[in-house]
């Protein structure tokens, strides 16, 4: 039985590994995605005052 609560706890604890780590990679794809559309904005002004 030791086996097995050891085996379930490390599953445990690797779940909850994925799970900080697919948190973390989110927070980074959204602020990525805060850079991009910025980006997007400013090259947008600039094109406008180009053009203008």
């Amino acid at each position: 039985m030791t086996a097995y609560r050891t085996a379930e706890e490390a599953c445990s604890y690797g779940m909850a590994g994925a799970h900080v780590r697919a948190e973390e990679a989110k927070e980074r794809l959204e602020m990525a995605q805060d850079t991009l559309r910025r980006q997007a904005r400013i090259n947008f002004l600039l094109n406008q005052e180009v053009t203008a």
